[in-house]
């Protein structure tokens, strides 16, 4: 990878799978918050607007020289994907914001390999603040709930808080303290020590042969097996037969490669 610590990586990787799951999980009649017109499309009928969000996130699999990068098999994956989002949108009732769209089209017209933390929205970035593909329309106060992975039934601008009212997404908030193995842990209690993971109470992740369910459950450097027992992930160069193999690499071609973290991301979305 590209970065000087696998911490970086780790997050990132994360935080690009939370934006698109959040886009997807979210649910909207495709009414946009903006009525202009932008990129020469209408967002609203679904078409133009799923080609041009593929061309921008397939862009990456080009600058970034993913393996086994297929333009093609990219476009038609995307694409689908964002009708995925259009679709579940429908069912939720809630707002398509052409405001983050073209934020986001913004971000990814790049010529070259973003870093990962292009991909961290912040509120200190007036070019690229937290933001939500959909929306509702719940006011600061109001009563408000997820849906499904970071979404939720808040107006733009606005975050569905732990207390579930909607409260402005750029407040200053203190972040958890870190807590101890055994304690409770949660966005509201705390955060977990380096080798522990949270389940409700911090929980330490286990060593070679010990069980698993997901990788997260294992020591850094190991991964959960289709067995459920922790087990050294394979180097770079090594062979594998899926991504989870591969320490902070990834599997193409049965080769763990040493790809950017956007190549991680087309690929979850079976875009590579």
């Amino acid at each position: 990878m590209t970065t000087a610590s696998t911490k970086p990586i780790k997050l990132a990787f994360a935080l690009l799978s939370l934006l698109v799951f959040s886009a997807c999980e979210s649910g909207a009649a495709i009414t946009s918050t903006d009525t202009s017109e932008t990129s020469g499309t209408s967002v609203g009928d679904g078409t133009d607007s799923a080609e041009i969000w593929a061309e921008a996130w397939c862009r990456a699999g080009e600058t970034c020289n993913c393996t086994g990068y297929s333009e093609a098999s990219c476009l038609i994956a995307m694409a689908a994907f964002f009708n995925q989002i259009r679709e579940s949108a429908e069912t939720q009732s809630l707002i398509f914001s052409e405001t983050c769209f073209d934020q986001w089209l913004t971000v990814l017209d790049a010529s070259e390999c973003l870093p990962p933390e292009t991909f961290f929205p912040s509120c200190d970035n007036e070019n690229s603040p937290p933001c939500q593909l959909f929306v509702g329309e719940q006011a600061i106060g109001d009563a408000c709930e997820h849906v499904y992975a970071g979404n939720d039934s808040c107006a733009e601008g606005l975050s569905c808080g732990e207390s579930l009212t909607c409260q402005d997404t750029c407040v200053d908030l203190p972040p958890p303290d870190e807590v101890g193995p055994g304690e409770p842990c949660g966005p509201n209690q705390g955060i977990c020590p380096d080798d522990h993971y949270c389940s409700g109470i911090c929980v330490a992740q286990g060593g070679a042969g010990a069980p698993c369910d997901f990788g997260y459950q294992c020591i850094s450097g190991l991964y959960c097996t289709d067995n459920k027992v922790c087990m050294p992930a394979h180097a770079v160069g090594e062979p594998c037969t899926s991504t989870a193999q591969c320490h902070f690499s990834r599997c193409a071609a049965g080769i763990c490669v040493d790809d950017a973290v956007q190549c991680y991301y087309l690929e979850s979305y079976l875009a590579l």
